[in-house]
């Protein structure tokens, strides 16, 4: 029987200093350590925010954002959520898990 492939899982990059600022439905959050400052929906910043809490794989992740928005299904959030992830990854935010 064939082993399946490890889920994928991230962490915040320990290099990154994050200050946070809500407006509305508008998150900001900045980075002291890169001087850069991110605008995102809400989807994205709770993610980041399980993310300061401690490392996490897609499916994990997904329960704990439905979760925190009130949403009834996580499996409809992990599809949003992995656009979300790559993003975060692409602008040095996070990191994947050395396994």
């Amino acid at each position: 029987m064939a082993e399946s492939a490890p889920k994928q899982a991230w962490e915040l990059n320990p290099l990154v200093k994050l200050s946070w600022r809500r407006w509305a439905d508008d998150w900001v959050v900045f980075d002291a350590a890169s001087g850069y400052t991110h605008q995102m929906d809400a989807l994205a910043a709770i993610a980041l925010m399980c993310f300061e809490a401690g490392p996490s794989d897609l499916a994990s992740l997904s329960e704990r954002v439905a979760g925190e928005l009130d949403l009834p299904s996580a499996e409809n959030v992990s599809r949003s959520l992995e656009e979300r992830v790559e993003r975060l990854a692409k602008l040095g935010l996070i990191e994947p898990l050395a396994p």
